[in-house]
């Protein structure tokens, strides 16, 4: 998908890569975001044109730009395997402040989280949600230091894998934070709900800081996949 001084990411499985620093992606101006894993899927901000830096980002109601999230097609449109929850998740962002909504979500046809995220909570805690919310098979999350991630640059990775324990993991910078330990992971029902970036739909409330990069994969990336794409974002934004 994309090659930046030599180092090339993984493509197999890639279902979503929205690159807020490839003209392919975003040409500069508009409220268009067009993902480069799928020519028929383009993501719209919420709130007219968004905020974008030449730099490469989007500031999401940060450095002064106002509230936007960023929309894309039904949770059921992307080729996620069906009967499992197995997926990887990769961002670059940067948190400006903790706040009570998520960093992107999916939807299961009962409404309730596919996948979810809280990148942070107003607690500073970093929530990771699949096939629902809070319990042991649903959910893992852990207090991260407001210094290693609000106004830092991190590679966020988040793993599901359906028959390697543990299941689901969560890494920042290529280190384990948390994973679930012995408990299983329920299959997700992909339903109609749609994905989100940016904000929480069930409140309104828009996730504060800037978005570099979003990746989703159908599958879970192996060790050697996920170093793979650490040495690319490594060359490209200084972390991985």
């Amino acid at each position: 998908m994309a090659i930046i001084h030599g180092e090339s990411s993984v493509d197999d499985g890639l279902i979503i890569c929205l690159d807020a620093g490839n003209p392919k992606s975003y040409p500069g101006s508009g409220s268009k975001w067009y993902n480069l894993a799928d020519s028929n899927d383009v993501w719209t901000a919420s709130n007219g044109n968004p905020s974008w830096n030449s730099a490469g980002y989007f500031s999401l109601s940060a450095d002064g730009a106002p509230a936007y999230t960023w929309n894309g097609k039904p949770s059921n449109y992307y080729n996620f395997v069906t009967g499992t929850a197995q997926h990887t998740v990769e961002i670059i962002c940067r948190p400006s402040v903790t706040r009570a909504t998520t960093l992107f979500n999916f939807f299961m046809a009962d409404g309730q989280r596919a996948i979810m995220t809280h990148v942070p909570w107003v607690n500073n805690n970093i929530y990771y949600d699949v096939s629902g919310c809070r319990a042991g098979d649903q959910r893992i999350n852990w207090s991260e230091p407001a210094s290693g991630n609000i106004n830092v640059l991190n590679r966020w990775t988040f793993r599901c894998r359906s028959n390697v324990t543990p299941h689901r993991q969560a890494f920042r910078n290529g280190v384990e934070r948390r994973n679930s330990g012995g408990n299983s992971t329920r299959a997700a029902t992909w339903g109609s709900g749609g994905a989100v970036l940016g904000g929480y739909s069930q409140n309104g409330n828009t996730w504060y800081g800037r978005i570099y990069e979003y990746r989703v994969y159908n599958r879970a990336l192996t060790d050697v996949e996920m170093d793979q794409n650490a040495r690319y974002f490594k060359e490209r934004y200084g972390v991985g």
